[in-house]
């Protein structure tokens, strides 16, 4: 091709492609309407397929070179898309919306067929209608979890049905010094029975792998209980059972009398409400909590809180007690769990600095708040001294009640940004001054987006993880603007290049 061609080829190019950063630029000031912007690639595509069949096919067809043609488009599909595989995988799948709508229907066509072929190994879903298995399978949510992390302990609400897509669990025994009693591995389920009745956790589940779970949560089965026939059958079917009453009798010490009582009471309300309530419930201390709240020390973003708030936070509080020498966290630990402490005395030990006097905490006060409102794992051992009572606050409970209370949200804003919090990240945690900062403004700006705040630890893996993305990003939007590029080139060596494509490609690229 001779040099006019290819600066001919090059500058037509940049003017098909430059309309990339001038579409970027616009949408900072202007979005247009789906009437326009449906308008400009419906040109945009028009030219361009006009200019394949047109300038390209036809004349190819014309020269008699059909073979080598279907040859070429054949291999060049198949490298495209192999090619464009890699790089969603990697993130490229951002580049645009119509990729990015593509990659993430796929992903959950996958989804939805790994969860039904792991559900449906549940005895109580087994036989369950495909229409109502798929209801199930759409509301499941995956959880990713650490080597050690803790799904739920003993007297916890249960919330969820677990079931592993990889890694392992061990379930332990807090009656026999929570020895493990069971491992569990791919497709086992955990926490049914809590799960089907309704019932506090009996025992306590740990991930000894990192591992990925599927999670059902509980009030989607119940709405799905009352409305599905077969599957209240076979909730029936697994009350009349003799796992349950084992499971009653040794994990909750209920008598027969009361196993007895229960389960009929269970079957008739089952029949016809739908639903049934467990025999026994979570305990809250729902009066006490809302009197100590108040005056709570180290806990001040609950402190002003409108009665309907301190009322919704007394619900969802778990009343619980320790023994002496009990520990209620590790330093290291991911903090998931923030305690208000009722009665006793707790102690907080440093590991690292076993000359240090511990920190003695008394009636009235909260411990561990620090790393649960960051999200920054603990910096200190916490433990029993003598028989303590202590409210828990769950992670789960605490985003769902920032979800739907200002106050309490302003009163996170506020503590995220106070002198202490940055101080604490620094010298417990040596996190960098940058750091701190850039975590404060990426929390403030998520929380002005309407979602959750990022805890510190998970800002910095997901800035770690997603650092490829980018360059991902960058490659799809050169493998997208090779056709392109291939159509200009080859159209200036056998005919003239039409205008209508580049102003085509640059209404499609715009």
């Amino acid at each position: 091709m001779p040099d006019s061609a290819i600066w001919t080829a090059f500058l037509l190019g940049i003017a098909s492609a430059v309309s990339l950063p001038l579409g970027a630029l616009t949408g900072l000031r202007w979005t247009p309407s789906d009437r326009v912007q449906a308008i400009l690639m419906a040109v945009g595509g028009g030219a361009l397929l006009a200019a394949l069949t047109i300038d390209l096919v036809g004349s190819a067809l014309a020269q008699g070179h059909f073979y080598p043609m279907a040859l070429g488009a054949l291999l060049g599909g198949l490298l495209f898309i192999v090619l464009n595989q890699l790089v969603n995988q990697h993130g490229g799948f951002l580049r645009k919306a119509s990729t990015m709508f593509v990659y993430l229907r796929r992903q959950r066509q996958r989804r939805l067929k790994r969860i039904l072929s792991q559900i449906g190994r549940i005895g109580v879903f087994r036989n369950l209608p495909s229409e109502d298995l798929l209801l199930l399978a759409d509301v499941m949510e995956h959880r990713e979890c650490r080597a050690g992390s803790v799904f739920y302990l003993r007297r916890d609400p249960c919330d969820a049905l677990f079931v592993i897509e990889e890694g392992q669990v061990d379930l332990l025994d807090p009656l026999r010094e929570m020895r493990p009693f069971e491992h569990l591995g791919p497709s086992d389920a955990f926490a049914r029975m809590a799960f089907f009745t309704g019932l506090p956790q009996a025992t306590v589940a740990v991930a000894t792998t990192d591992t990925r779970v599927w999670m059902l949560p509980r009030g989607a089965f119940l709405h799905l209980l009352q409305r599905s026939r077969p599957l209240a059958l076979a909730v029936k079917e697994l009350l009349e059972g003799q796992e349950i009453r084992t499971y009653l009798r040794d994990r909750h010490d209920l008598d027969e009398d009361r196993i007895q009582g229960w389960l009929q009471e269970a079957a008739v309300s089952l029949e016809e409400h739908g639903w049934f309530e467990p025999p026994v419930q979570v305990d809250h201390h729902e009066e006490a909590f809302r009197q100590a709240i108040r005056d709570m020390r180290r806990a001040e973003i609950f402190r002003d809180l409108p009665p309907e708030d301190i009322e919704a936070l007394s619900d969802r509080v778990i009343y619980q007690q320790y023994k002496t020498g009990e520990t209620f966290f590790r330093k290291n630990e991911s903090a998931e769990r923030l305690y208000f402490l009722h009665q006793g005395e707790v102690a907080l030990i440093d590991p690292a600095n076993l000359f240090a006097r511990p920190e003695l905490l008394r009636d009235g006060g909260a411990f561990g708040a620090l790393s649960f409102l960051t999200g920054s794992p603990h910096s200190s051992n916490a433990v029993a001294i003598g028989d303590v009572s202590v409210w828990i606050l769950r992670r789960k409970d605490f985003d769902d009640l920032l979800r739907r209370s200002p106050k309490l949200e302003q009163a996170l804003r506020d503590f995220i940004q106070q002198t202490s919090t940055g101080e604490y990240l620094r010298l417990r945690h040596n996190f960098h001054a940058h750091s701190v900062e850039r975590w404060i403004h990426r929390a403030l700006k998520s929380m002005d987006a309407g979602r959750l705040m990022p805890s510190v630890a998970a800002d910095v893996a997901g800035f770690n993880d997603r650092n490829g993305a980018p360059v991902a990003i960058w490659l799809g939007i050169l493998l997208d603007g090779i056709p392109e590029s291939l159509v200009i080139g080859a159209s200036l060596v056998h005919t003239h290049l039409s205008l209508s494509l580049i102003a085509g490609l640059f209404l499609a690229n715009y």
